[in-house]
């Protein structure tokens, strides 16, 4: 779905479901044990209008494609104590579930490695969720570069919103 404007019809569907999936979710997130953990996480909504905002600015007739722009409405973060091999997860999951979309984040300049899929989208009315997979000797430095590249985010919320970072 690409839009040119955001109605006020779509940015109240938008946030409805950010506060339904805000509810149901509460329950997922918790430590496993040697350092592994789940945590889920239903993007702000300062940080979906900051989104929405920064895809405007890239397009030049300010088109918005929502399902790329907001692709991680809800995500889901595993680390794993175990070295993860990619290739191998990826096989087991595609056995299953082939329409997953897979990207191995291994972002050698920004210090990040994590193993990305995207799942749920059926269409253009659907957002998709992301799962995020990662190893626990990567866990630190994949935080840190996740500050780094929160730190346009925060900047914007500051002059924009008045408000502090949010995760």
């Amino acid at each position: 779905m690409r839009i040119s404007h955001l109605d006020e019809k779509t940015l109240i569907y938008i946030y409805r479901y950010r506060d339904f999936i805000n509810i149901e979710t509460k329950k997922i997130s918790c430590e496993i044990q040697n350092g592994e953990f789940i945590r889920t996480r239903v993007k702000d909504l300062n940080s979906i209008q900051y989104k929405i905002d920064s895809y405007k600015k890239r397009y030049e007739n300010g088109e918005v494609p929502l399902n790329k722009c907001l692709n991680d409405l809800f995500g889901i973060r595993i680390v794993l104590s175990e070295n993860i091999e990619c290739e191998k997860i990826k096989n087991m999951i595609m056995v299953k579930f082939p329409q997953i979309k897979f990207l191995e984040r291994n972002l050698e300049d920004k210090n990040y490695h994590a193993l990305h899929l995207y799942f749920g989208k059926k269409d253009n009315y659907n957002f998709q969720w992301e799962l995020q997979i990662w190893d626990v000797k990567h866990k630190e430095q994949n935080y840190l570069s996740h500050h780094i590249y929160k730190q346009e985010y925060a900047k914007w919320e500051q002059e924009n919103k008045g408000g502090k970072e949010n995760g």
